[in-house]
């Protein structure tokens, strides 16, 4: 009886956990710290690939590949974490340039268009063709 109370008690608190998991963005940043920011909601779907963001190797570019965690770090007011990201000698505040990120094209090399696969041409279908369920 006793290990069954233990066992119930670890899956609760292993699934509180989960759920806590789904809830917020864990930022690492470049000065050896970490930033907690609350999501916009609960994402069950990819706990582990959008819970932890590691934003020190970033550069401009993924700025747009990370649309959420960018645009709740603006909300939060913790912008100045991607400080690293941006233009320091450019006019306009971390929040506008980041922003402005988010907005545009990634300045990656489109993929040439004979490396795009091809689909295949759906099958054709053959009518009026007796099963064995027919009689």
């Amino acid at each position: 009886m006793k290990a069954i109370f233990k066992l119930i008690v670890v899956l609760l608190l292993l699934a509180g956990w989960t759920l806590a998991a789904s809830a917020i963005f864990l930022v690492r940043t470049g000065d050896r710290s970490f930033v907690l920011i609350p999501k916009n909601r609960v994402s069950l779907q990819h706990i582990l690939s959008q819970t932890y963001v590691d934003v020190r190797p970033w550069t401009i570019d993924d700025v747009m590949t990370h649309k959420a965690v960018v645009a709740r770090l603006i909300q939060t007011g913790k912008a100045d974490v991607l400080r690293h990201v941006v233009d320091p000698s450019s006019p306009q505040s971390i929040e506008a340039q980041l922003v402005e990120a988010m907005q545009r094209e990634p300045a990656t090399a489109p993929v040439p268009s004979e490396l795009v696969p091809t689909p295949a041409s759906a099958p054709t279908v053959v009518k009026n063709v007796k099963s064995i369920f027919d009689f």
